[in-house]
């Protein structure tokens, strides 16, 4: 019975790597939310997100996950939190991880932050 009931258990917890969907590719990485971590407070929308990077960074990362949080209305945004990673699809060893307090400022977004604010704010 323990057996069943732990692998129940580990299938019911595991990360859902599948639910990444995404958003837009351009010649420096690939972007991907996860719909399923999508918080909606009014203009507010919160979601956490990977950009794969094409090319290795300077620092061998291959990707970033972060929590973002998106102003629908003023069309900007603010990390939350980011963590750099050695893999595609924030695999592998954690290279840096870092978080940014929720009072931290907006910034304005680049082109591929606009197709992420898009399909989060709509």
């Amino acid at each position: 019975m323990r057996p069943i009931l732990f692998c129940l258990l580990a299938i019911v917890s595991a990360p859902a790597w599948s639910e990444w969907k995404e958003v837009v590719k351009n010649s420096d990485a690939s972007y991907y939310i996860d719909p399923a971590t999508i918080r909606k407070n009014e203009m507010l929308v919160r979601v956490w997100s990977i950009q794969n990077l094409t090319n290795q960074g300077t620092n061998g990362e291959k990707s970033r996950r972060f929590y973002a949080e998106y102003n629908c209305k003023e069309r900007q945004f603010k990390t939350l939190s980011l963590s750099i990673h050695s893999e595609p699809m924030a695999m592998g060893k954690v290279l840096d991880d870092l978080s940014a307090p929720s009072s931290g400022s907006y910034l304005p977004l680049n082109r591929a932050g606009v197709y992420v604010m898009d399909a989060v704010c709509n």
